[in-house]
């Protein structure tokens, strides 16, 4: 999927998801782009083109861009893993006692 960040004078920047789509209006360049780079992370394969205020091509960005890919589910921080080591501080405890 290609999405496109381009001025319009009339409306100022858009993000355009699809030809045949209503492109979404933002008020500065920066919101535009901001937008267009959460989408195609939530929606990638994509590929973001941002087009400079003359129309010339400033940058483009593919998602997934190398290795961070993110699969749903997978968040590392939430997942606990048993380890097999005793507990030290138990241990310790123990013997006080």
């Amino acid at each position: 999927m290609l999405v496109k960040v381009l001025l319009q004078p009339a409306t100022g920047w858009n993000v355009e998801l699809s030809p045949g789509e209503q492109p979404f209006a933002f008020p500065s360049k920066a919101q535009a782009i901001q937008f267009a780079i959460a989408w195609a992370e939530h929606h990638q394969p994509c590929e973001v083109r941002i087009y400079g205020s003359l129309g010339d091509l400033e940058r483009s960005m593919i998602f997934p861009n190398g290795s961070h890919r993110r699969l749903l589910g997978s968040d590392r921080r939430r997942r606990q893993v048993q380890i097999p080591f005793p507990d030290r501080r138990r241990q310790e405890r123990r013997v006080q006692v």
